[in-house]
Formats: C-alpha cells, structure tokens, sequence
C-alpha cells in the first residue's frame, strides 16, 4: 500500500472580517427557520443557506 500524504482543504475563510462567524450563521438560520414556517426537518438546510449567505458576505468584504 502506498504512502500517500493526506491532503487538506483549507478553506481560507477570513475570520478577523466576522469575528462572530458561528453565531451570525445561527442567527441567521433561525430566522431561515421561522420564515419558512418553523417547519422540523430543514435544519441542515437552513444551516448551509445561511452559511452560504454569511460566508458570501464576509469574502465580499474582506476583497
């Protein structure tokens, strides 16, 4: 078996731009959550839309 390094995806997020990453994406998936009803079983989907969005507006910020 060969001896092949792992490779590791970084994904260059810039935190100094949105100190509070995690909660601004909380928040805003709460308020994802409320708006479609507060419907059970869209949780991680309401996660990654407001990661999406989040991570969309720090990277538009730190360019």
């Amino acid at each position: 078996m060969p001896n092949h390094p792992t490779k590791s995806i970084s994904r260059n997020i810039p935190t100094d731009a949105h100190p509070n990453l995690e909660d601004e994406i909380r928040r805003l998936a709460f308020e994802i959550y409320v708006e479609h009803g507060r419907e059970d079983g869209h949780d991680l989907d309401d996660w990654f839309l407001a990661e999406a969005e989040v991570l969309g507006a720090a990277v538009n910020v730190a360019a």
